[in-house]
Parts: C-alpha cells; sequence; structure tokens
C-alpha cells in the first residue's frame, strides 16, 4: 500500500516522535476520521509492525484488537491476519523471522511467537477479558459507539508499567455525542490549546473534521474529515 501523506503523518506521530529515552511520544491516542477512510486497515498495518519489529528482543508480551463486538474485531483481526500471511510468503526475510519466532497464527483466536511467548489477542468489548492483560500496543477500532469508558480503563491502566506502551482509539463519529469518545476529543482539544499546561502531555489527538457546520453543505471543504478525496481514484 502507497501510503498517503496524511497516512504518513498519523504513523510519523504514532511511533516517529520519540522522547529522550527513544520511547513513544505519545501513551494515548484518539484518532478519528470520517467512514471508509481506511483507518482500520491502517492500523492494522500498524499493529503487524509492533507485533512483527517492535518485539524484537522482548518477550511475553501483549498486544490487543479489540471492539466492541467480535465482528468489528474480526475485521481489524482479519486484516492483520492477511497482512502477516501475504509479507511472510513474499519476503523472505520475514519468512525467516517468522521461523525464527515460532509464529504460529489462528484464523480466528490470535498469532503467537511461540519462542518468545509474545501474542496478538482479538478480544471484543463485550467479552469483558481485559482484567488480565498488561497490553504493550493496544487499538480499540470504532470506540466511538461505546457507552461507558469502564473497558477502556482496564485496559489503561493495565499498561502503567509496561515499557513503551501505546493505546489507540480509533472511530468515526456516532450520533450519539454523550459518548466518552466525544468527550475524549473535546478534553484533547481544549489541552492543545492550553498549551502552557502540560497536563494530558503524552496524548495524542488526531481529528479529521469539518471546522464548522456550514461546511456540511460546501462540497469543497469536505476533504477535511475525508481526506481520501485527495486520492484521484477516491475523489
Amino acid at each position: 500500500t502507497k501510503l498517503m501523506d496524511w497516512q504518513k503523518f498519523i504513523f510519523a506521530m504514532l511511533f516517529g516522535w520519540r522522547d529522550e529515552l527513544n520511547t513513544k511520544r505519545f501513551t494515548r491516542v484518539v484518532l478519528s476520521v470520517a467512514r471508509g477512510q481506511g483507518k482500520t486497515y491502517l492500523m492494522a498495518i500498524y499493529m503487524c509492525y509492533s507485533f512483527l519489529i517492535e518485539s524484537m528482543g522482548l518477550s511475553n508480551q501483549d498486544f490487543l484488537v479489540t471492539a466492541e463486538n467480535y465482528d468489528q474485531t474480526g475485521k481489524l483481526y482479519g486484516y492483520i491476519n492477511s497482512m502477516l500471511k501475504k509479507i511472510i510468503e513474499d519476503q523472505p526475510v520475514f519468512a525467516t523471522l517468522a521461523k525464527e519466532d515460532e509464529l504460529v497464527m489462528h484464523d480466528h483466536s490470535g498469532i503467537t511467537m511461540r519462542k518468545f511467548n509474545n501474542n496478538l489477542r482479538p478480544l471484543s468489548f463485550k467479552s469483558g477479558k481485559y482484567d488480565s492483560y498488561h497490553f504493550t500496543t493496544a487499538v480499540f477500532d470504532e470506540v466511538g459507539n461505546i457507552p461507558t469508558r469502564e473497558g477502556t480503563k482496564k485496559i489503561v491502566s493495565g499498561q502503567v508499567k509496561v515499557p513503551n506502551h501505546q493505546y489507540i482509539e480509533i472511530s468515526t463519529s456516532y450520533p450519539d455525542p454523550s459518548v466518552p469518545f466525544h468527550s475524549e476529543q473535546k478534553m484533547i482539544q481544549q489541552a492543545m490549546e492550553q498549551d502552557y499546561s502540560r497536563d494530558a502531555d503524552r496524548t495524542l489527538g488526531l481529528i479529521w473534521a469539518q471546522d464548522s457546520l456550514d461546511e456540511t453543505f460546501k462540497e469543497d471543504t469536505w476533504v477535511k474529515s475525508n481526506p481520501l478525496l485527495y486520492l484521484p481514484g477516491q475523489k
């Protein structure tokens, strides 16, 4: 996949920007963009990188992909599963890495590096099984439809002592403005505007949206929330 500039920017922010300890600048990320812009696919690329590359030299690491129900979780996990199979099949260097790591891939239940006991786990929000894990990297897909913070609190609290951890929430906007995802976006916007305060300093907001309600009716502005409109084949 040839990345567009806005997609490269996302990756630059997620794992390109490092602090003085060479760990990721941001530990919590909110990423919102309109439906159909490929955000789930983009996070699949990121999780493949995180699981294969960032886990090198580490053992007993857990990685999470999750969504409200298993159907949504399965979409993200399905992308990851097919991507890994493809690069292992096509690229000898990754085939060698997979063999050395004793990589075992399951269609639905997860991916394991048996040699190091690193695991990528597809779990659904409704299963409520976040408690016992300490995730190195976690991605929550379509979190904008979740009415409570209880599940996300468990994910974040389990990451506190994990070096170089990161939790990413991705979603389009949903009709209900009372959901936690909406209030988190408002909180991040306020934190960015109050630059003199370093509260929420390791939290990142990446939000593609219209600047005003009036722009709903101005087609030439829709690219602000639908960045794939920059791509000739999508316009």
